[in-house]
């Protein structure tokens, strides 16, 4: 089990740990996920997301209103005249 600090810094953004949350997975498994918070990179707007406990720390780095758009591409149709 990896166990981070309760503040993390992720290319210059500061994350804090504010809590641990029970769930269940898939297969059944009582896990732990992990509850942070930050502040978005363009608005400064308080957020919340959670990751697993294991793995790589890979937060996300925007609010709900500033998250990246989907990169498919929109096909735009042009009226006909």
């Amino acid at each position: 089990m990896v166990i981070r600090a309760d503040t993390q810094v992720y290319k210059g953004q500061v994350f804090y740990r504010i809590g641990n949350l029970p769930y269940i997975n898939r297969k059944g498994r009582e896990v732990v996920i992990e509850h942070w918070r930050s502040s978005c990179l363009k608005c400064d707007e308080l957020f919340t997301f959670t990751l697993p406990q294991r793995g790589e720390f890979s937060p996300k780095r925007h609010c709900d209103i500033h998250k990246k758009k989907s990169r498919l591409k929109v096909l735009r149709t042009h009226e006909v005249a």
